[in-house]
Order: structure tokens, then C-alpha cells, then sequence
């Protein structure tokens, strides 16, 4: 399955967007999907933890948690990044926030812990022209050509995420 047009558009639009780095530049990882275990984002949030104050990265995590179960979760992760300023939540992704948001990105963030057949995300990111740090599982795995469109980890492994990042 591929993007809809509209979606390609608004993707290629964040790409021609996008502000040129410059060394002094944070590396700006995204997360964007459901907040709920299986997706992973709490590897994300872990591994930045993990990296020293002097990394300069930022995570950047868009989504919705649609159970109770995913609103405590969302709220534990929350909870455990309260004093971490290199993390923020962002809130749902939405029509309107989406160029701006993957315009902001260097790099999207896939830590599924599940098996995922085909993930919408990977698609999205390289019709935005961002390189995909994910999963090393699944339908990431077979879309994401490690080192040349983006880097592959163990799955739920927090030290290989972080050790990705640092890199």
C-alpha cells in the first residue's frame, strides 16, 4: 500500500521546507504514531535518557493514545521524561501540523516492538525525504536499506537505540 497523492504531496512539501542544518543543529529525531507499547516509543524515550547531556539530540513525539490502557502508558512515559528537556510531546498529528512537524525532522524514529507488515510511517518518511532509524523487524526492515536510506536496531533494545543516536 502506498501514500495517497495528497499525502505524497503534503510529505514533498515538508521536504522542500525543510531548514538547512548547521552544525550548531540539534539532531531533531520524530516519532509519529499511536502512543501504546507495541509502537515503541517508550525505547525512544529511553534511549534518549540513556545519552549523555551533551549528546544534542531532541525528540519530537506526535500521536494520540486512544484506550485507557495507552492514556497510562502515555501518561507513565510522560512521567518518565518529565525532567528530560531533549524529549517532548507534541500531541496528535494532525492535517495541519504534519508539514511543519516533518519539515522539522532529521530523522524519523520506527521502535516498533511488534511485528509490523507494513508501516504507513516508513512511507511517509521517505516521500519527506528523511532517513528512517527503525526496527529492525517486519515490513521495516524490508523497506529501510540499512546505512543507505536509514539505520536498522534491535528491536526494544534501548541500548542499540541509544548507541544509534549518539552515532
Amino acid at each position: 500500500h502506498g501514500l495517497s497523492e495528497s499525502m505524497r504531496a503534503t510529505q514533498q512539501a515538508a521536504a522542500r521546507s525543510r531548514p538547512p542544518r548547521t552544525e550548531e543543529d540539534p539532531l531533531r529525531v520524530g516519532f509519529v504514531g499511536r502512543f501504546t507499547e507495541v509502537k515503541g516509543p517508550h525505547v525512544l524515550v529511553k534511549a534518549v535518557r540513556r545519552l549523555p547531556s551533551e549528546v544534542d539530540v531532541e525528540a519530537h513525539l506526535y500521536g494520540m493514545a486512544q484506550s485507557e490502557q495507552d492514556r497510562a502508558y502515555l501518561s507513565d512515559m510522560k512521567q518518565a521524561a518529565a525532567d528530560e528537556p531533549r524529549i517532548q510531546f507534541c500531541g496528535p498529528m494532525t492535517d495541519e501540523n504534519r508539514v511543519e512537524a516533518f519539515a522539522s525532522f532529521d530523522v524519523l524514529a520506527v521502535p516498533s516492538i511488534c511485528f509490523e507488515t507494513g508501516p504507513y510511517t516508513v512511507l511517509e518518511a521517505f516521500a519527506a525525504d528523511l532517513p528512517v532509524l527503525g526496527s529492525n523487524h517486519g515490513g521495516i526492515d524490508e523497506r529501510v536499506d540499512d546505512g543507505e536510506s536509514g539505520m536498522l536496531v534491535p528491536p526494544g533494545d534501548v541500548e542499540a537505540w541509544a548507541g544509534a543516536l549518539g552515532q
